[in-house]
């Protein structure tokens, strides 16, 4: 079993943004953007805004080494929707909670999560 397996993605704004609660806090959730930096993807976790954005911002490609955690679970449970959809079967029957979630005011004004 992988890490990624613990993690409980949620969609926020199907299909690009996910919401992903931190392992290490459940209470608080990282905002992942999928279709930013030419779908490397964006996240508002601190490994993401310390060590992968600025690298990106500046122009580097897409790389697996500039996708934190979080960014693997939201594109490996966005994996999960479209094969389900691709089966005409339910997304929720293969464990990727879908649903629209409210409350995430303050989340585009974290530091280096520009929607």
């Amino acid at each position: 079993m992988t890490v990624l397996a613990f993690y409980e993605p949620y969609v926020i704004d199907f299909p690009y943004v996910w919401g992903v609660p931190s392992l290490s806090d459940p209470e608080d959730t990282q905002h992942v953007d999928l279709s930013h930096y030419n779908g490397n993807g964006e996240c508002s976790c601190g490994h993401f805004v310390c060590k992968c954005g600025d690298k990106l911002k500046a122009g580097a490609a897409p790389a697996a080494e500039l996708r934190c955690v979080h960014i693997e679970a939201a594109s490996s449970a966005l994996g999960k929707v479209y094969v389900a959809v691709a089966m005409k079967g339910d997304a929720a029957s293969l464990g990727v909670p879908v649903h629209q979630e409210a409350g995430f005011a303050d989340w585009p004004a974290k530091p280096g999560f520009n929607v």
